[in-house]
């Protein structure tokens, strides 16, 4: 039995992801040379989830940094550029803390949904 022959060199990309193709300078290109900050000490949120709920968490630049249902007992850290713009739902069994400090979901809440900008 044969095998199925494998792609053919046409078919490959020039440059796979996460390749590093060294520049006649001898610098490197690539996705391996994104140089990304890392995020300050301060900006991780710390979300506790004492029954399911659902998130959206959006950065200062407005980038999704997390959406979705989270179940119950879980735990999220999330890390980005503040101020963050959260909605909870099932605000009353969530705790998020900020830069050591419990946040007040309570005050926010409408409905069971919580909605605030923290920064």
């Amino acid at each position: 039995m044969l095998a199925p022959p494998g792609p053919s060199a046409a078919a490959a990309p020039a440059n796979p992801a996460g390749a590093v193709v060294q520049s006649p300078g001898g610098q490197s290109q690539g996705a391996a040379t994104i140089n990304t900050p890392p995020a300050a000490v301060g900006d991780t949120l710390r979300l506790r989830f004492a029954e399911a709920a659902w998130i959206e968490v959006l950065d200062g630049r407005g980038e999704v940094l997390s959406t979705g249902f989270k179940p119950a007992s879980s735990q999220q850290e999330i890390t980005g550029q503040p101020p963050f713009s959260l909605v909870v739902g099932n605000a009353r069994n969530v705790t998020v803390e900020y830069k050591g400090k419990t946040i007040d979901l309570e005050s926010h809440t409408s409905k069971g949904v919580a909605r605030l900008t923290v920064k």
